[in-house]
């Protein structure tokens, strides 16, 4: 009976040894996932941070010399919320302050570029003798409907009519009477405009206009060819007693064309991997190009921002948003933003192919003060209307 004692113990220890050896094997194998799995989260914690960091200085980084923090300013937000998380989890989970501390250090660096684009403000009210106006700004896209394209009025007409702006800042937008004779808006539409805004000033070479309920001057006009479409108009108002000067403004877009548009749409849609592919091409390329051309098309409003003077203020579609390079250069002329004034949290203007950014700005100077921000929220354009109501501030008595 002893050998066949002897030959089980024999098995019983090759099984043994079998067992210690596969665990031995899925211990090493567990290990090297948990290395590789913790270097893993290591390099996409650094590169999150680094990609929040550039988008959050991207206003101070021309895009001429590198244009990647201009993309990634426009996904600023959502890199700062990633930020916060992942920092969260260094700190609570994985008990690392290194980790935790990187991130809180890209937080604080961000956090001016993420309260311009989400202020904290409050509308407020006129003070006792102060005259308020409001100036209205919207990318008209030529009074159509993009939500109902057969539609035989103009919604974007009628916003304009019962806004009760004193000035309305039009781009993509020339001659009110073509909208009728094309059937995007009905004569009565249009009459009703003319009736409230008596004073208009279109170019068909600039495509943007201007509605005014008081006198007009043209002081001046852009339109630089090797721009990309990049064009503004200055004019003379006096409101209420306040000589005024006001830019209309519309940078350079990014000219995706429909196809372009729908791989974004993709993107959003979740088919990321192959739609990316399909992205770095030729609608990265078109990026890197309008965030150089808005550069310069900064300089030339700054330009002339500094040989103006008196009370100010610029609007339109600026194609860019808060904290970018072209809205901070602007803004360098000691310009303040209305929104950040008297807005709070985010603001979307534009709002078609899930491209929702804050691409209309007010931005002004002199004695008026931003007390109201509000934004349209009618789908016939691919913007938004967005109007500012001011406050005329009254002379300090000596």
């Amino acid at each position: 009976m002893r050998p066949a004692v002897t030959k089980n113990n024999q098995r019983r220890g090759l099984k043994s040894t079998k067992l210690k050896t596969e665990e031995n094997r899925s211990g090493h194998f567990k290990r090297l996932l948990a290395v590789l799995g913790g270097m893993l989260l290591h390099v996409v914690s650094w590169m999150l941070f680094v990609s929040a960091l550039l988008g959050g200085l991207a206003g101070y980084i021309d895009p001429e010399v590198w244009a990647a923090p201009s993309l990634l300013c426009l996904l600023l937000p959502y890199l700062w919320l990633g930020t916060l998380v992942v920092g969260l989890l260094w700190w609570f989970v994985a008990k690392s302050k290194l980790f935790a501390i990187g991130a809180g250090v890209v937080l604080l660096a961000c956090l001016p570029a993420i309260f311009t684009l989400s202020p904290v403000s409050l509308p407020g009210e006129p003070e006792a003798g102060e005259r308020t106006f409001k100036v209205l700004t919207f990318n008209a896209l030529y009074c159509g409907d993009v939500e109902n394209p057969d539609a035989d009025y103009s919604r974007s007409l009628s916003h304009i009519i019962h806004s009760g702006a004193d000035v309305v800042c039009l781009q993509e937008q020339y001659n009110l009477d073509n909208t009728v004779s094309i059937g995007k808006a009905t004569r009565e539409q249009v009459d009703s405009v003319t009736s409230i805004y008596p004073y208009q000033v279109n170019n068909t070479k600039l495509d943007i206009m201007l509605l005014s309920k008081y006198p007009v001057r043209v002081k001046h006009v852009a339109y630089p060819e090797q721009m990309n479409f990049f064009m503004y108009q200055s004019y003379e108002i006096d409101i209420k007693g306040l000589p005024l000067t006001i830019l209309n403004v519309h940078m350079p877009s990014y000219t995706l064309s429909e196809g372009e548009r729908e791989i974004l749409d993709k993107i959003n849609n979740g088919s990321f991997v192959e739609s990316f592919m399909e992205l770095r091409g030729s609608i990265l390329n078109k990026m890197s190009v309008a965030f150089a051309i808005r550069a310069r098309a900064a300089q030339s409003i700054v330009n002339y921002v500094r040989k103006t003077k008196g009370p100010l203020i610029i609007c339109g579609d600026f194609n860019d948003v808060p904290g970018s390079w072209a809205y901070r250069k602007i803004r360098s002329t000691g310009l303040r933003d209305a929104y950040c004034d008297a807005g709070f949290g985010p603001m979307v203007t534009y709002n078609l192919h899930h491209m929702y950014f804050h691409i209309d700005q007010i931005l002004y100077r002199g004695p008026i003060r931003a007390i109201e921000v509000s934004r349209g929220n009618m789908r016939s354009s691919d913007h938004y209307p967005v109007m500012a109501r001011f406050a005329i501030e009254a002379p300090v008595e000596n």
